[in-house]
């Protein structure tokens, strides 16, 4: 009798034709970013509504009203988005700045110039995850990375992304502050990282535990750059509104923000543990979520062996905090945490598999896993992926380890806590 026995697979084989095929994800990811991101191919969404927002609230300032006044905002929101809003815009007082700069060219010129910026921000977000990538590997190593053609593919391929661009968020340049933020803390520049977390905190819903974290820290003198920044910031909302009307205005708006369908938990909308239990009934306060998620750094505070504002620490905070709160697009924040089990060429096959999957899983379209399987739990499929990188760099950070790699005994890679 004839016997055929099948080869087993040589690590060497899956990461070549990884290797080869780079090129061309790396096309795929730029031909759907500029097919959907900018053309808008499959969008139902309005272009640039979220930008419009933006654009409403600094139309205000910049008539002598008050952004966060339904009189003067509702209106305009109306006429650009045919948004009945609940209350003025709902960003904090040292946002007004940004909202007065794009509300002086007019809006269709203001728009094409947002959406460049995000642009030239999502190829500086495959950047840091080329760096980042580099530096927890170590440049002396000798082992090969796979391409960083992947990292292209990665960001511009990625459908948090290009929801972004489209709508006209602001995620993505907060998503590179935040990255680029902490590596100025670890190089010990506390007031470039001050500057940048203070503009970070515009979204306080990604931004709570990473102030957390640093307050736990002992990071004083970043939190009062922090703060000084953030305060100087507002001054233009202070003098045009003023001190307690703005802080009141905003923290209406913000209330009012949750009340929009939306915005409300079990959402296909929002992401996370309580959005996602919230489809069966379950209700997890987005306030006893972020305890939760506060005990959970403190408990990395005590026990954890790794350097507190390295990458690892960094990509394990945003992970916590996407399990307590995040959106779709906000899936930029933890594209770099790509970079700390990003695949070499002596890394193990499951290795290299995981991290096709986890980026399918992270990257795919929303809206068609919506339409391909119509159920509710269908738009929540992304916190699974989240809650096993969640998992799986909590116990890293404990180990000390500077990434996650799925250990072998002919793995060269070793942990290095001193990145």
């Amino acid at each position: 009798m004839l016997k055929i026995t099948v080869p087993p697979i040589q690590k060497g084989s899956l990461f070549s034709i990884a290797d080869a095929l780079s090129p061309l994800a790396a096309l795929l990811g730029i031909s759907s970013f500029i097919g959907v991101a900018v053309i808008g191919f499959g969008k139902s969404g309005s272009w640039m509504s979220d930008f419009n927002w933006y654009y409403a609230g600094g139309t205000c300032l910049l008539s002598g009203g008050n952004m966060y006044d339904l009189e003067c905002f509702g209106p305009l929101i109306k006429e650009l988005s045919g948004v009945e809003a609940l209350a003025g815009l709902p960003y904090p007082p040292h946002f007004a700045p940004f909202a007065a700069v794009v509300a002086i060219p007019s809006l269709s010129v203001s728009s094409i110039l947002f959406v460049f910026i995000n642009i030239a921000v999502s190829m500086a977000l495959a950047f840091v995850v080329v760096e980042t990538e580099r530096r927890v590997c170590g440049s002396d190593s000798r082992d090969v990375g796979l391409n960083h053609f992947w990292a292209i593919a990665l960001v511009l391929g990625s459908s948090g992304v290009w929801g972004v661009v489209w709508l006209g968020q602001i995620s993505l340049l907060i998503a590179l502050f935040v990255w680029v933020a902490f590596r100025f803390l670890d190089r010990c520049n506390t007031v470039l990282a001050g500057v940048l977390l203070a503009i970070v905190s515009v979204k306080p819903q990604m931004a709570a535990l990473l102030f957390f974290w640093l307050l736990l820290h002992g990071q004083w003198k970043v939190l009062a750059v922090a703060a000084a920044a953030a305060g100087f910031l507002s001054a233009y909302a202070f003098a045009k509104v003023g001190l307690a009307p703005s802080i009141t205005g905003w923290i209406t708006a913000l209330a009012a923000y949750q009340h929009y369908p939306e915005n409300m938990l079990g959402s296909g909308t929002i992401m996370g543990l309580p959005s996602l239990v919230a489809l069966y009934g379950v209700d997890i306060p987005l306030p006893v979520a972020t305890a939760i998620g506060a005990l959970a750094l403190v408990y990395l505070r005590v026990f954890s062996k790794a350097s507190p504002f390295a990458p690892m620490a960094l990509g394990t905070i945003l992970l916590v905090q996407m399990m307590v709160f995040s959106r779709p697009i906000d899936i930029a924040f933890i594209l770099p945490v790509f970079a700390l089990f990003w695949p070499s060429r002596h890394s193990h096959p499951i290795q290299l598999l995981f991290f096709v999957v986890m980026m399918a899983l992270i990257c795919f379209p929303q809206q068609v896993v919506a339409r391909a399987f119509p159920f509710p739990e269908a738009s929540h499929f992304r916190t699974l992926p989240v809650a096993v990188l969640t998992v799986l760099f909590f116990r890293q950070m404990l180990l000390g380890a500077s990434r996650w790699e799925y250990w072998s005994a002919t793995s060269r890679l070793q942990p290095r806590p001193d990145v």
